[in-house]
């Protein structure tokens, strides 16, 4: 298993591009591309994506209310569920995959 980052959303992006010194000089985000080609290589591979309206979350950080912003993220993350479910299309602009494969 493994999580990983996605590329597409330009929110994320940004945030990256205004943060480098998070990451290391040769960290890249997986594009849809990238993430397919990955998987291709084993017998079983799944992927479910996280945090696209629940990103909306982190804006409370700076406030230092932990319990509000835990609360936030998982009633977004039930928003992202739906949202998901009805277009997914939308998933490639979430944050991060997370990644099942068997060998």
């Amino acid at each position: 298993m493994f999580v990983e980052p996605l590329g597409h959303n330009p929110l994320v992006n940004l945030f990256r591009r205004l943060t480098p010194h998070r990451r290391t000089p040769t960290e890249r985000p997986f594009t849809w591309d990238d993430l397919l080609f990955f998987g291709s290589s084993f017998s079983s591979f799944t992927h479910r994506e996280f945090y696209l309206i629940a990103l909306a979350a982190f804006v409370l950080l700076p406030f230092g209310n932990r319990r509000l912003f835990q609360s936030a993220v998982k009633i977004l993350s039930h928003v992202d569920d739906a949202i998901f479910q009805i277009f997914p299309w939308l998933r490639r602009y979430a944050w991060v995959t997370v990644i099942r494969v068997v060998k």
